[in-house]
């Protein structure tokens, strides 16, 4: 045979594998690209249609992936950062791509850019994952009671810290909190937005929970971690996971706690949308 036509087929080949990633397990981090001309993201393997993206854009595996059946056919779903939700899509229309390209998604839509994905910061798989129900109304911050973080290493370095606690010693399924917040400005994805969390007893299947990594018992949380606890809630709000009218609060006020320290929760106590409405306190 032409040694042309052996070139041709090669590449062909390799074409072939690269767009179809089912059956393999990439590592966590790695970069999936949309090979398709037009993709369906789904909130689970298998589940609902939460967006849809085009060839060639590009996002952040998470490290979890799963076989389900679909319209009568095995389909190998990856778990990726879908701007700053989960997101799944099937394997067959993804290849992998350079960690460079990972920049090429869709704009982050309101203020979800500021979000660290699990993958980003080095999470480990959940054990299990209960899904909630959304739009929520409720919104807890809450402190780790631990130390400071004011850069990007140390905050993730800390958020690890603070799963590896939940996971290992108190026996969560993965870290409580929706999300963790550092004094380097940014949060980082915990359980998210749609995921049953472990964070306020009475209200963790009806409320998001937003801890900043500290204890803010002598001292308030800075402006950078201030901004990125709302950067959050516009994020909710923009994707439709948190209600627009929804009611802010310190965790103290649904537990008999002292978190979120008592600076922090002065400062909310200023906040807009803070409620003092009286809500049961569980103990």
């Amino acid at each position: 045979m032409d040694a042309k036509v052996l070139i041709v087929i090669f590449a062909f080949a390799i074409c072939l594998v690269n767009a179809n990633i089912s059956g393999t397990n990439p590592p966590n981090g790695a970069c999936l690209c949309v090979s398709a001309s037009g993709l369906n993201v789904r909130g689970s393997a298998c589940g609902g249609r939460v967006g849809g993206a085009r060839s060639g854009q590009c996002f952040t595996y998470k490290g979890r992936n799963s076989w389900c059946s679909l319209s009568g056919r095995s389909w190998h779903f990856f778990n990726f950062n879908f701007n700053g939700r989960d997101g799944w899509a099937a394997g067959n229309y993804l290849t992998i791509g350079s960690a460079s390209r990972c920049g090429s998604g869709p704009p982050p839509v309101g203020n979800c850019g500021r979000i660290i994905s699990r993958a980003g910061w080095g999470a480990r798989p959940p054990r299990r994952v209960g899904r909630m129900r959304t739009p929520v109304s409720m919104v807890f911050v809450h402190h780790t009671a631990g130390p400071f973080c004011s850069s990007r290493s140390a905050c993730a370095a800390t958020a690890r810290n603070t799963q590896r606690y939940h996971m290992n010693s108190r026996g969560y399924s993965d870290v409580g909190y929706s999300f963790l917040v550092g004094e380097d400005g940014m949060a980082y994805e915990g359980r998210g937005f749609t995921t049953v969390g472990a964070h306020t007893r009475g209200y963790n299947s009806r409320a998001i929970a937003i801890s900043v990594m500290g204890n803010f018992m002598r001292r308030t949380a800075n402006a950078g971690a201030q901004r990125a606890i709302q950067d959050v809630i516009a994020c909710g709000i923009s994707r439709g996971f948190v209600r627009s009218n929804y009611e802010l609060f310190g965790h103290r006020n649904g537990g008999c706690t002292a978190c979120p320290g008592d600076q922090l929760y002065n400062t909310i106590t200023r906040w807009p949308r803070f409620s003092r409405r009286r809500i049961p306190r569980y103990c």
